[in-house]
């Protein structure tokens, strides 16, 4: 990592930074799914469920030099099998220019840190089955398989 990551709780000063974040996150998963809504009204959409208090998340934002190159959301989520409530990890982004430095490692150890000082016993996150480059990051950093869930276009 060539420059420290600093992190910091959401601040709205960062709102039109984070929606363009959106729109990129957004457009690359339209590589996995072709029909991804990447119009401005539902990137505005995105962007302001980012930050919502109906799910009870938390929205970090990384840094580096004062500059804002990703973040990450996390929100609980009730495990039926565990029958704990899970820290899940909603949403994970790097801005492309600062991938492969360790930040998004550096964010997830945050996250982890938080959960667990917040009382949760689990951590969770989902993967696009073609993300490859995710899922060996999440397994390199303790993620076990443990589930598969399938989606069908109707």
């Amino acid at each position: 990592m060539s420059n420290k990551l600093h992190i910091i709780k959401y601040n709205p000063k960062y709102f039109s930074i984070l929606k363009a974040f959106t729109k990129e996150f957004q457009t690359t998963e339209k590589k996995f799914y072709a029909d991804r809504d990447t119009s401005e009204k539902k990137i505005l959409e995105l962007t302001k469920q980012l930050n919502s208090k109906e799910d009870k998340g938390t929205l970090f934002l990384g840094l580096v030099n004062e500059e804002l190159i990703g973040y990450v959301h996390a929100s609980v989520q009730e495990d039926k099998d565990n029958k704990s409530p899970c820290y899940y990890v909603n949403d994970l982004f790097i801005t492309k220019e600062y991938q492969a430095n360790g930040y998004g490692t550096e964010l997830l150890k945050y996250i982890h840190t938080y959960a667990k000082s917040k009382g949760y016993k689990y951590l969770g996150i989902g993967v696009l089955y073609n993300n490859l480059k995710a899922l060996k990051l999440y397994k390199k950093i303790g993620f076990k398989d443990y589930g598969i869930e399938l989606i069908k276009k109707i």
